[in-house]
C-alpha cells in the first residue's frame, strides 16, 4: 500500500427530471483531483487548495468531514492530509461537493486497508454532503463513488445499486457562471404534492428505469418531466426557458436541471447529435453574451479511484 495517492472523482448529473433524490449518472468531463498523504498525526487535515476558495479547517470542508467520519468510526491511529485540485466548481450543480465528500471517503479506507467495499463508503461520504447541503442525500456522492447510473432505493437502511446504461446516451451540459447554493435550492423545493402529481411523478420515474434496462430512448424522453424541483427553481437560471427550448429542438431527448442548477443537461442519442446540440446552445448563450462552460459527454462508467501522479 502506498503511502501517497492521487484519487479523482467525476462530476455527476443528479435528479434527471423525475428522480429527485434518487438518481444520478456520472459523466466524463470533468473530475476533481486530490493529493492523499498517510501521516502519523490522527485527522484528516487540508494542506493546500487550487482552483476554488474552500474552508481549510478540517470541520468546514466536506473532505475532511467525510474521511474523520470513517477515521472516527474505526479508531484509525492515523491521518491524511489532503492537497486539493478543485476542477468541479462548486455551487455549479454537477455535483462538486459530492465528488470531495467521496475522495475523502475514499482515502480513509483505502489508507486503512480497504476494509469496506466502495458501496459501503456512501453514508461516510454523506456526511460531507451534510455540510455542503444540510440534508444527507446520495444522488450525487452514489455515481461519484461507483460510477455509471445509480439509483437511491432507499436511505433508511441507504439502499444503492447500478443501473443499465444505454451505450448511446450522451448527456449535454451547460453551466452559466452562477452560483446556486444547494442548501437555497432545496428550501425552494415544497415538502408535500398532490396525490395526482405524485403519481404522475412515480410513472415517470418507473419509465425511465424501464427505459435504461431496455435502451428504449423513446421511453427516456417519455419519462422526462420534473414536477417537483423545476417549476420552482428555473428561475434561479439565467435563459431556462430558451435553452429548454432550443436543445429540444435540435434533438436532444430530454432537458433539466442537473441537481440543484445552475447547470442543466440535455440527454441525447449518440455523439453527433450530442455535439450538434451542444454547438446550438453554444450559439444562443454567445448571443446572449452569457459567461458559461458546455460539453458533450458520455455516461462515465468510473468513479472514484486512484490514478498515476
Amino acid at each position: 500500500m502506498k503511502e501517497k495517492i492521487k484519487i479523482v472523482a467525476p462530476a455527476t448529473m443528479a435528479n434527471l427530471n423525475c428522480g429527485f433524490d434518487a438518481i444520478g449518472l456520472a459523466v466524463d468531463y470533468l473530475s476533481d483531483e486530490v493529493i492523499a498523504e498517510k501521516t502519523s498525526e490522527k485527522g484528516a487535515r487540508i494542506i493546500s487548495v487550487e482552483g476554488a476558495e474552500l474552508p481549510m479547517k478540517p470541520e468546514e470542508n466536506v473532505i475532511t468531514v467525510a474521511a474523520n467520519s470513517l477515521l472516527q468510526k474505526t479508531n484509525a491511529d492515523f491521518g491524511i492530509d489532503f492537497k486539493v485540485k478543485k476542477l468541479i466548481r462548486p455551487g455549479s450543480g454537477l455535483g462538486s461537493s459530492a465528488a470531495s465528500a467521496v475522495i475523502g471517503a475514499f482515502a480513509a479506507n483505502y489508507f486503512s486497508g480497504e476494509i469496506l467495499p466502495l458501496k459501503y463508503l456512501i453514508p461516510f461520504a454523506m456526511e460531507g454532503e451534510f455540510l455542503a447541503s444540510g440534508s444527507y442525500h446520495a444522488d450525487n456522492i452514489a455515481p461519484a463513488m461507483l460510477g455509471g447510473i445509480t439509483l437511491i432505493s432507499d436511505y433508511t437502511p441507504l439502499v444503492t445499486s447500478n443501473l443499465p446504461c444505454p451505450s448511446e446516451l450522451y448527456m449535454v451540459g451547460v453551466f452559466q457562471h452562477v452560483t446556486i447554493r444547494t442548501s437555497d435550492a432545496r428550501a425552494m423545493v415544497p415538502h408535500e404534492m398532490s396525490t395526482r402529481s405524485a403519481i404522475k411523478q412515480a410513472a415517470s420515474f418507473a419509465t425511465l428505469i424501464s427505459g435504461l434496462h431496455t435502451s428504449d430512448f423513446d421511453l427516456i424522453a417519455r419519462s422526462q418531466v420534473d414536477r417537483i424541483a423545476e417549476p420552482f427553481r428555473k428561475n434561479l437560471i439565467p435563459n431556462f426557458d430558451l435553452l429548454k427550448e432550443t436543445g429540444m429542438a435540435t434533438g436532444a431527448i430530454a432537458s433539466g436541471i442537473s441537481g440543484s442548477g445552475p447547470s442543466m443537461f440535455f440527454m441525447c442519442e449518440g455523439k453527433v447529435k450530442a455535439d450538434f446540440v451542444k454547438n446550438k446552445l453554444d450559439e444562443v448563450l454567445k448571443t446572449k453574451g452569457a459567461s458559461y462552460e458546455s460539453f458533450s459527454s458520455p455516461v462515465s462508467g468510473r468513479g472514484v479511484r486512484i490514478v498515476e501522479d
